[in-house]
């Protein structure tokens, strides 16, 4: 059969077009789940049904080990759902129950999402993330100059987070769109780390990113980020020994001056904002001083999930009481133990947290730590956005594997040849 070259040409037109919309859809997603707020009405994200649609019409869920854990995920907390309907919980607790259900298995589908399309056309997302990174030192100075734009900013655009704005002026701590200022410090932390190790930044780079990185630290006021920014360091030198070069520790000698540099200079121009970092300073010293006077709270919360819920292979739904109160972990191991069962916990940290040593997926670190000491999964933008970027990763890991399969494969064919 004749195809003419017109036909060719007409069709390439159309294959280029459509993987160059596919391109543009993917690029949307991100950039709602790091700059615009939530869906108004029913607290998603604006792309999550474009996610939905695009995975189920145009792409597919790939029968691979993590579309299989997530089924069995996604099956236990359905039984745990329709647990606390048999065991009798009110209506609201119930409804409460489905809805975060529903948040947290559609999650996964922006992980399906990138594993599929990613696959299939290159995205490149430096300029995304850096955007973010300058869009975000810039709310912090605008944070420490004046903490009410940020409040008007939470009113009028991020709306979800509008019941709890007035927070960021008793607690003088910046929370981005989120209510909980940890969840904006990981989220950021992602984000950073993630772009750190992934892209080759040019030393300036560098440097602007790690002085953006210590003044959002300033303004989030998190002690578990910090905890995480310091770990990814330490594993970040470990895991790269190259590092310990005499040039690489000149280099990190230099950064250090340089921002020493930065920090007499906001001392002398900018006074209203140094005296209100150091300000911070002295609540971070206030706060860790009365940690180390009294019992640490998360520990006694710990305690009472442990005295008082029995661990069984599926939960009772997201809504947890202990005598008659709601309770909240603060914790998702405990959250995902005593809520969705064992057999949901077991899965989901060996879905997530497979990578977490691994020198390419540093960005996992900072998840680790919000779903260990706060949350990763009661804020989907949190987590689809960790997802999104986990999908992405693999699939460069699994693309060096071919590449290495395919270039082990034709050493083994040469040898053959030359031994006949």
């Amino acid at each position: 059969m004749y195809i003419s070259t017109t036909d060719n040409r007409v069709n390439e037109k159309k294959q280029k077009f459509k993987i160059d919309i596919i391109k543009c859809i993917s690029y949307f997603i991100l950039i709602d789940l790091i700059f615009f707020p939530y869906f108004p009405y029913f607290i998603m994200p604006l792309s999550l049904p474009v996610v939905i649609l695009m995975l189920f019409f145009h792409g597919k869920f790939e029968k691979n080990s993590y579309f299989n854990i997530f089924i069995a995920i996604s099956i236990f907390i359905l039984i745990s759902v329709f647990t606390s309907i048999i065991i009798g919980r009110s209506t609201d607790i119930i409804l409460e129950n489905f809805k975060r259900a529903f948040q947290l298995i559609t999650s996964f589908f922006y992980f399906f999402y990138f594993s599929y399309f990613t696959k299939r056309k290159d995205l490149n997302i430096k300029k995304i993330l850096m955007a973010f990174i300058v869009y975000q030192l810039i709310l912090a100075i605008i944070f420490f100059a004046d903490p009410s734009m940020i409040i008007s900013l939470k009113k009028n655009f991020y709306t979800a987070s509008a019941h709890a704005a007035d927070n960021v002026l008793i607690y003088i701590r910046y929370s981005y769109m989120f209510v909980d200022p940890n969840t904006a410090a990981y989220f950021y932390l992602i984000i950073t780390f993630f772009l750190y190790h992934k892209y080759d930044l040019k030393p300036f780079a560098k440097f602007f990113v790690i002085c953006s990185t210590i003044i959002l630290l300033l303004a989030f006021q998190s002690n578990g980020a910090i905890l995480a920014f310091l770990s990814g360091l330490i594993l970040h030198v470990i895991l790269n020994k190259k590092l310990l070069r005499a040039k690489t520790v000149k280099n990190i000698f230099v950064f250090i001056l340089l921002i020493i540099l930065v920090l007499i200079i906001i001392k002398n121009i900018y006074p209203n904002i140094w005296l209100e970092m150091t300000e911070i300073l002295n609540r971070y010293k206030y706060r860790y001083e009365v940690s180390l006077a009294t019992e640490n709270p998360r520990i006694g919360i710990y305690l009472k999930a442990i005295d008082n819920l029995i661990p069984f292979l599926w939960g009772q739904g997201y809504t947890l009481k202990i005598e008659n109160a709601i309770f909240k972990p603060h914790s998702d191991h405990f959250r995902m133990i005593y809520s969705y069962g064992l057999v949901a916990y077991l899965s989901t940290l060996y879905y997530f947290f497979r990578h977490l040593l691994n020198k390419n997926f540093i960005f996992v670190l900072p998840a680790f730590f919000a779903f260990s000491i706060n949350t990763l999964i009661d804020e989907q933008k949190l987590l689809a956005l960790f997802l999104s970027l986990l999908a992405i990763s693999l699939k460069e890991i699994n693309v060096d594997e071919d590449c290495s399969s395919s270039h082990h494969q034709l050493k083994f064919k040469e040898k053959s040849n030359k031994m006949r």
